[in-house]
């Protein structure tokens, strides 16, 4: 009886030891699901992070890319549409060009007269006028916001100087809603040639700049298992010790053992049957673990797949993102490098003559912009930051002089276009010269004006030196070596004599 009773013990440990490993193993199941779980909830996370920022790179790409459709603003415009004559009454007046030649953008308006800034940028505006059968001397303005930035001007016509023509041109950089238009004092000449003109174009913008920075955080997800403690019932085993005496005695306590073997046996049986019914029971939550084991093992396989396709894609994005930001960043260096500009002006204050007759290099002192700082006022050279095609333009005012002018626009020592016209009389006391040019620069060419003769200047800033970048060239593989300054220009082929004037 001893030895079933051992057995049935021997049954339920192993029963309850059995149930508690396979708790223990459904725990883990269970761990294992939670952590893929959690990791696969962080992919989806990350990779809804890297699709907004990709997003976002998408549309700087794209903000980037219409800037060139930002950037088609320019208008040309005469003064009369019909018909020829005289405009202006001698005092000052607000010019009306009502011959719309183009207006790409709709910024220039011909009913006003004015031109308004449709976004930060920097522009380039140009006037010409024609003077004809004119008894009043014209000086043209042109106006920004009501200020002054440039003039140009000439005296009246007469029998032996019946006519004449006067220009400017300037670099500005405007505010969006900033207002251009020109004023004259005196009386300008147009016709159906039209000879008096306003143009003005956006040369690139001045947007405020905004960086797209890119974090991408690292996944550690720390997995951790929990680890049941298995307790061993423990069994006492009781040793039924007989004493001795006579067998009266020995036979009662047989019996009363008997009796007793036979309760015990009684509330084994019942445990026993208990137990057997638990094992049971156990074995029918066996088999459903086992089948969630599967489950969850098949669930396991499935998480770990759609892990790794999310890997797969964070991936993908992650080379998607660095071709983005390789490309936002080569569309962000062409627009800050496309931004070369500058005007300038002879004199900073006063007014008078520069020049003695002879072959001089002339520095213009002041600056009415300078974007990227290409032209050093000190020295009045210009420095191609790039090899790209160029625009130059200088105008020259001749006043109180008794010697002719002659203006050299200069490359490198090289001289590439000139301007002239002969010394002032009683009868022609003021005229203007003007040119300009289209220039292919290597990286480190220089550009500068020289003049034989005088010219004169003022506060209504009459001399003036622009140019900009127009659009960039590709990098050749072999470069001249740059030029540091234009000195010993040889001038000996261009006479005085070579100019009709």
């Amino acid at each position: 009886m001893s030895t079933l009773v051992a057995e049935m013990e021997a049954r339920m440990t192993a029963a309850e030891s059995l149930a508690e490993e396979l708790q223990m193993e459904n725990d883990a199941q269970a761990t294992e699901i939670s952590t893929l779980r959690q990791r696969l909830n962080v992919s989806e996370h990350r990779v809804g992070e890297l699709e907004t920022q990709l997003e976002g790179l998408r549309e700087a790409v794209q903000e980037l890319q219409n800037t060139n459709t930002v950037r088609k603003v320019a208008f040309s415009s005469s003064l009369l549409t019909s018909g020829e004559g005289n405009t202006g009454n001698g005092d000052f007046v607000h010019l009306i060009y009502k011959n719309v030649i183009s207006n790409i953008g709709n910024r220039y308006n011909p009913h006003t007269g004015y031109f308004t800034a449709p976004v930060r940028g920097v522009y380039y505006f140009r006037f010409t006028a024609h003077i004809a059968h004119s008894d009043s001397s014209l000086v043209m303005f042109l106006i920004k916001n009501g200020d002054m930035m440039v003039t140009s001007g000439d005296r009246y016509t007469t029998s032996t100087d019946p006519e004449d023509g006067i220009c400017n041109g300037v670099v500005l950089q405007l505010e969006e809603g900033d207002v251009i238009s020109v004023y004259i004092s005196g009386k300008v000449w147009d016709d159906s040639s039209h000879r008096t003109t306003f143009s003005g174009f956006l040369l690139f913008l001045l947007a405020q700049k905004h960086s797209s920075d890119i974090l991408l955080q690292a996944l550690n997800i720390d997995s951790k298992e929990g680890v049941a403690e298995t307790q061993k019932p423990s069994t006492e085993a009781s040793a039924v010790s007989l004493t001795q005496g006579d067998i009266w005695v020995e036979l009662r306590n047989l019996r009363d053992m008997v009796v007793e073997q036979k309760v015990e046996l009684r509330h084994l049986t019942a445990r026993v049957t208990a137990a057997e019914s638990q094992m049971e029971t156990l074995q029918e939550e066996n088999t459903e673990m086992e089948a969630r084991m599967t489950a969850a093992e098949s669930l396991a396989e499935e998480l770990q797949m759609e892990n790794d396709a999310q890997a797969t894609e964070i991936s993908t994005l992650h080379q998607r993102l660095n071709v983005s930001e390789h490309r936002v960043g080569e569309l962000e260096t062409q627009l800050e490098v496309r931004k070369v500009a500058f005007s300038s002006s002879l004199l900073t204050s006063g007014e008078g003559n520069t020049g003695n007759g002879d072959f001089v290099h002339l520095i213009y002192k002041n600056v009415i912009s300078n974007i990227g700082n290409r032209y050093n006022p000190h020295t009045g050279y210009f420095t191609a930051p790039v090899r790209g095609v160029y625009y130059f333009r200088f105008t020259a005012h001749i006043a109180h002089s008794d010697s002719s002018l002659v203006m050299f626009l200069i490359k490198n020592g090289d001289m590439m276009v000139t301007s002239g016209d002969r010394y002032t009389t009683s009868t022609d006391p003021e005229d203007g010269i003007c040119n300009g040019v289209v220039l292919q620069l290597e990286e480190g060419d220089v550009i500068s004006v020289y003049i034989s003769g005088k010219v004169w200047d003022d506060s209504s800033h009459r001399t003036t030196f622009s140019g900009f970048l127009l659009f960039l060239l590709p990098a050749t593989c072999s470069k001249l070596p740059p030029v540091k300054g234009c000195t010993g220009v040889d001038v000996s082929n261009y006479h005085l004599s070579s100019f009709i004037l």
